[in-house]
């Protein structure tokens, strides 16, 4: 077929379909914004890769809801053991702690495949939106219009794209085989998945553009392609950082062993270099294993002439006497992972890049992944947000703000895990720093600093107060609220609606729908003098605040600690429990912290609210805190939203 050119625009463009890209797909299809979504790939990735989930990163999945998914068919662990090799040179345990570092999450570690993750991510896109993944499509060029950046109605973006004909791109192989009773290789056909593995290859799907090229133009683009991020490339960005000199093998097997801990996250360090070993779905176990060392910076032909036999030659060396071998292996690599960080994370704030294409490191944390869809998750909100003119340009900036220190974090860590590996067995010196940076690995120790949209405690911030957009100085009176960290995400408690008396987590309230929560802690309204406080709060909203803004994106949850039986829905100011004439009255407001067990008043302690006092906290559309104050400053809540909000 002969080249032809088309054009289309369109609000946002995203270059690469892997969990980054997923990630903030999610967030354009559940607000409704154009999109364009293509990847180079034929497929998406059909075993291998990337596998390991986080507490955090699970808590983000039940927002958009489908954490019940991934633990349907992943696996999950909660014991970590350390062990390292005696003067002998035999391998004995010398350590074991939990492995459930969630920092208070109710979730725990997961681990499945990358094309599996990616399969629920699609789905979930599908079942809002008629977004699809474009396979078989690059982009050619990339044109800026840097003066057109603050014009809101412009499309200052200009890509050239090239849709594959099939002969031009090749499937994800799978790299899978199996070993007869001989010890032989059987090599699995590589473009099939391996047979009673459960692996769903999905198949190209002709879109009838083969071998044509089109203009693009976008308000907004993301490049999530990866490492080696043609986006990147384009605008000039650098990776800073050196690469690791140490090549790790890995291998994902079903494993015939004797070694008592296979079912946990382990690492053994020996004389023969360390290994790590983390469970998966299916029976699996994916093992990390120390080859060979390399000069930095160098070029990698043909896996550093590694193979599988290999990779489980110096396993059965670091475990031994323990044995170990396989009749199946579901997919092996080797690599050299470079630790760098990108110098700009955006162009103008028009063009953005997420996840390997501006952080790069070894795998042995199990952040990869996480880290990178957090970058989305971060920015597909803000994004959303001023494309539909609810928030201002200026939100945009927080992006590389927020999320590099987060990378640079990750980086000094990585730097750290892989000199102790590497490094001569030191009794359980890996563990320890498992442990000292369980809250950051989990992802729910991220803390966010004072901007804009988190704001400051009454302490000022290292050089002092800061203003928002508009030069007010918004202050949050976290004295109200003693258990909750402005910048951190708020941590789940159970609590019950008032209506129905079902219970819920508070978190799972919080859905990923581009809206701020405005959590208002009653105290004990059954006091005549606390539910008058709340209803003046009710009319404060109803007349100053909640219709200050363009298609306002406020919502309101109130959790009181009253004894259910003593307080009417009826009682309450009508903001909190409005009439809509056409659909009747809205019953999932009001909720109250009693249990389901019968506890009372567990939400205001846990979060170390007074009863008496009570306060109202404003978490992000991500369910991070940005606000805490009294029941009667308003003042204080019109200056944090007129800060991230678009007035009317």
């Amino acid at each position: 077929m002969s080249l032809e050119s088309s054009s289309t625009e369109t609000d946002v463009l995203i270059v690469g379909a892997g969990p980054t890209g997923l990630m903030a797909a999610l967030w354009m299809s559940h607000l409704g914004i154009r999109t364009r979504f293509i990847d180079k790939r034929s497929t998406r990735v059909s075993n291998g890769h990337a596998d390991g989930l986080q507490p955090r990163t699970m808590e983000i999945f039940d927002t958009f809801g489908f954490a019940k998914n991934i633990i349907q068919h992943s696996a999950s662990f909660m014991g970590f053991c350390s062990w390292a090799a005696d003067e002998e040179g035999k391998t004995h345990r010398t350590g074991r702690s939990s492995a459930a570092w969630g920092g208070g999450s109710r979730f725990v570690q997961q681990t499945l495949h990358q094309g599996h993750i990616e399969r629920i991510m699609l789905d979930a896109i599908g079942n809002r939106s008629e977004l699809k993944v474009e396979r078989g499509v690059i982009p050619l060029s990339l044109k800026f219009d840097k003066a057109q950046a603050e014009d809101p109605d412009a499309f200052p973006i200009t890509v050239e794209l090239k849709h594959l004909s099939e002969d031009e791109f090749e499937p994800d192989q799978v790299k899978s085989h199996s070993l007869n009773r001989n010890g032989d290789r059987l090599e699995n056909d590589p473009f099939k998945p391996a047979s009673g593995r459960g692996h769903t290859n999905v198949g190209y799907e002709s879109s009838g553009k083969e071998g044509t090229t089109e203009i693009v133009r976008a308000k907004y683009m993301l490049g999530s392609e990866g490492a080696h991020s043609w986006t990147r490339r384009q605008l000039g960005f650098k990776m800073e950082g050196e690469s690791t000199d140490i090549v790790w093998g890995v291998m994902d097997i079903i494993p015939i062993t004797d070694f008592p801990d296979i079912r946990k996250l382990v690492t053994i360090q020996s004389a023969e270099g360390t290994l790590i070993i983390i469970p998966r779905e299916s029976k699996l176990v994916r093992i990390y294993v120390q080859l060979l060392e390399v000069e930095a910076g160098s070029v990698a032909k043909d896996n550093w002439g590694t193979n599988p036999e290999k990779i489980l030659h110096r396993a059965r060396k670091i475990m031994a006497p323990y044995t170990i071998r396989y009749t199946y292996c579901d997919w092996w690599t080797a690599y050299q992972a470079g630790q760098r960080v990108s110098n700009r994370y955006t162009e103008s704030e028009r063009i953005f890049l997420a996840g390997d294409a501006v952080h790069t490191h070894t795998p042995l944390g199990g952040q990869g992944m996480n880290v990178s869809m957090q970058d989305a998750f971060n920015l597909g909100w803000k994004l959303g947000g001023v494309i539909k003119g609810q928030l201002p340009r200026s939100i945009l900036k927080s992006y590389e703000g927020e999320r590099r220190p987060i990378a640079q974090h990750l980086i000094a860590f990585d730097h750290k895990l892989t000199r102790i590996s590497a490094g001569k067995p030191n009794k359980d010196e890996l563990r320890q720093l498992y442990e000292e940076q369980r809250l950051f690995l989990s992802g729910v120790g991220i803390q966010y600093e004072p901007s804009t949209l988190i704001a400051q405690s009454e302490q000022p911030y290292k050089n002092g107060f800061i203003s928002n957009s508009e030069g007010q100085f918004v202050i949050a009176k976290t004295s109200l609220a003693k258990n909750i960290t402005l910048g951190m995400r708020l941590q789940s408690v159970e609590i019950t609606c008032q209506a129905n008396s079902c219970p819920w987590q508070i978190n799972s309230l919080l859905k990923s729908d581009g809206s701020f929560r405005l959590l208002v802690f009653a105290g004990d309204i059954s006091q005549k003098l606390q539910m008058n406080r709340i209803s003046t709060l009710g009319s404060y909203l109803a007349l100053s605040l909640l219709n200050r803004y363009i298609n306002s994106p406020i919502k309101i949850l109130l959790i009181h600690s009253a004894d259910t039986e003593d307080v009417e829905l009826s009682d309450f100011h009508s903001t909190f429990f409005p009439l809509d004439e056409d659909f009747g009255y809205d019953y999932g407001i009001v909720y109250t912290d009693t249990t389901a067990s019968g506890g009372e008043g567990r939400a205001h302690d846990f979060y170390g609210v007074d009863p008496k006092e009570g306060c109202v906290v404003v978490t992000r559309p991500d369910q991070y805190v940005g606000y805490v104050g009294a029941l009667e400053d308003g003042d204080g809540l019109r200056r944090y939203f007129d800060g991230v909000l678009v007035k009317k």
